[in-house]
């Protein structure tokens, strides 16, 4: 028997607590079979580096009784890895502040990029990563054709799509070329302050995406 569904045109969507609102996916997931190895990696070279210790490649195999080149297939090479422990501070970070923020549409995309610099920010994994290789940090993390770089970008597509598809954010920039241009600003004020030692300003950006997410400022 088939279900019927009922389409309300001219309603417009109520906006969603934020609590119910879906949270991005991690925009990067290996085979079920590498998920273990790689997660006990990354835990481990998380360890190193809030002890302030090197990345150490060799050390890492050793303990988890592998040859490097088992290590390698697993992870990549040390920066890759290195992003790998980074993404995972990040990504549940983004998560919550895409659950605590509040509003809808350009105002709640706003708010929710400004907590993203406010806690990425103070959150000591990164600090630690930028005080033990200042210029590494900055070309894994700020680099617009970096990894780290492509799955912010993803995650903020995401947040745009579902915002425009509650009827919340028109625009007339494609989703994907929004969210690129929102992630280069947001950096800015993330990496770019953490490796000068400047202090991020939430407001700024805030404000910053706000004029970028009004439809009249595309043009």
């Amino acid at each position: 028997m088939a279900v019927k569904t009922s389409r309300r045109r001219g309603h417009r969507t109520v906006p969603r607590s934020a609590a119910a609102r879906a949270r991005p996916e991690p925009a990067h997931s290996g085979e079920g079979s590498r998920a273990a190895p790689v997660a006990d990696v990354v835990a481990r070279a998380r360890g190193m580096i809030a002890a302030d210790e090197r990345l150490d490649m060799a050390r890492l195999s050793a303990e988890l009784g592998v040859d490097r080149t088992t290590l390698f297939r697993w992870v990549g090479n040390r920066d890759q890895l290195l992003v790998e422990v980074i993404w995972s501070v990040a990504e549940p970070l983004f998560r919550e502040c895409v659950t605590t923020a509040h509003g809808s549409g350009a105002s709640y995309v706003s708010r929710v990029l400004g907590r993203w610099v406010s806690g990425a920010h103070r959150a000591p994994e990164f600090r630690a990563v930028v005080a033990r290789d200042p210029e590494r940090a900055l070309r894994l993390l700020a680099s617009r054709n970096g990894e780290l770089h492509r799955r912010m970008v993803v995650a903020v597509e995401k947040l745009l799509r579902q915002e425009r598809a509650a009827g919340a954010l028109p625009h007339p920039v494609a989703p994907g070329e929004l969210a690129d241009l929102l992630v280069r600003t947001t950096n800015s004020h993330v990496w770019t302050d953490l490796v000068t030692g400047d202090r991020a300003d939430p407001v700024a950006v805030q404000v910053a995406i706000g004029l970028l997410l009004r439809p009249e400022g595309a043009r």
